[in-house]
């Protein structure tokens, strides 16, 4: 199940909410994942693993990733793939400036885009 979160700046009030986690059927979302990754929705190198590795793994869940550029936060799917003798990780890029996107592992380690002050945190929701 997924968890909505609340993260919310003290300094300059800038708040976005957040969703982590796998909603609904597990099963059937990796399942339409690998079918887009096939595709190539998610890009021609991770399509290619994905035909020379055809038994991987899929991880995926979505999750807090935050900008090494500009520091803009964004809620996006965490993506492995992984078998015997490799793995792949989808790369992410902000929408805002087309940096690297880095995922937070822990949201209370999240700073404001606006201000770089730490963000407060709490949980709104279950989705």
């Amino acid at each position: 199940m997924g968890r909505a979160f609340l993260l919310s700046c003290h300094i300059c009030s800038y708040k976005k909410e957040v969703h982590i986690g796998i909603s609904g059927n597990e099963t059937a979302e990796k399942e339409r994942l690998l079918e887009m990754i096939r595709k190539g929705a998610y890009g021609e190198d991770m399509q290619t693993f994905i035909l020379h590795h055809p038994e991987s793994e899929i991880t995926a869940f979505q999750a807090i990733f935050a900008c090494t550029q500009c520091g803009n936060i964004e809620e996006r799917m965490r993506i492995c793939l992984k078998d015997a003798d490799a793995s792949f990780v989808y790369r992410n890029y902000c929408t805002k400036c087309r940096g690297r996107m880095a995922h937070v592992h822990d949201a209370s380690n999240v700073h404001c885009p606006n201000c770089k002050s730490p963000m407060a945190i709490s949980q709104s929701s279950s989705w």
